[in-house]
């Protein structure tokens, strides 16, 4: 048996120099993201067993080409942090970039814009920006029967708080949502800002509780 001491030695040795362990996960990270994300793009749905196969064989021989014989513990974090430290960082890029996000992010609504499906009505009460040429349920001849599932959400203070607080928090709270960096966040993540005053939200709040009780009631459905 050999000495702990020993074991942990080769646990954590380096037969491999570690900046050739991280330029080899470098190479392949941009190799496999640039083979997905362009040659062999895949829409949600669109995965064949083709696929798959074709993944595992590409993983398996990424893994030769990335490895280099490495064999120790210490060899592996290296290889393991370099592809997740290059994982973030675009993360972190295509969040703060919007000209970078369009190279890193595969573009919305591929499956409608590439004509694999075609799209009949908009649920919403007006017609999508990204959607333009997609008419509403309305505009389709459909009756309006409050057919919205639009989510939407908002912001509450405590019953009593100062007008000049809410005014305050309203006034800053809106500035955030239609500022340069915040704004196409939002829209790449499908939701629309709606700028309200304090007023204005009180009076949707109001028409909203007035709206769905006889809905839900007319569908049966029941409070727990």
């Amino acid at each position: 048996m050999r000495p702990v001491r020993q074991v942990m030695s080769d646990l954590f040795r380096f037969a491999v120099s570690p900046m050739e362990l991280m330029l080899r996960g470098t190479v392949m990270y941009w190799f496999l993201f640039l083979l997905f994300r362009f040659v062999m793009r895949r829409d949600i749905g669109a995965l064949g067993i083709a696929d798959v196969l074709l993944l595992v064989l590409v993983a398996d021989a990424a893994q030769n080409a990335m490895s280099g014989g490495y064999s120790s513990v210490a060899e592996g974090l290296v290889l393991v942090g370099t592809l997740i430290g290059w994982n973030y960082g675009l993360d972190k890029l295509a969040f703060y970039s919007p000209i970078a996000r369009k190279f890193l992010e595969p573009r919305p609504l591929l499956l409608i814009r590439d004509g694999k499906i075609r799209p009949i009505a908009y649920t919403g009460p007006r017609r999508s920006p990204d959607l333009p040429d997609v008419p509403t349920m309305t505009e389709s001849g459909l009756p309006q029967v409050g057919f919205n599932p639009d989510v939407w959400m908002g912001i509450f203070a405590p019953a009593g708080t100062p007008t000049a607080i809410i005014d305050k928090l309203n006034s800053e709270m809106n500035a955030v949502l239609v500022s340069a960096e915040m704004a196409p966040t939002l829209a790449r993540l499908g939701y629309e800002a709606k700028v309200t005053t304090p007023a204005e939200f009180a009076e949707f709040f109001a028409a909203e509780l007035r709206r769905w009780p006889p809905l839900l009631t007319a569908a049966g459905l029941k409070p727990q």
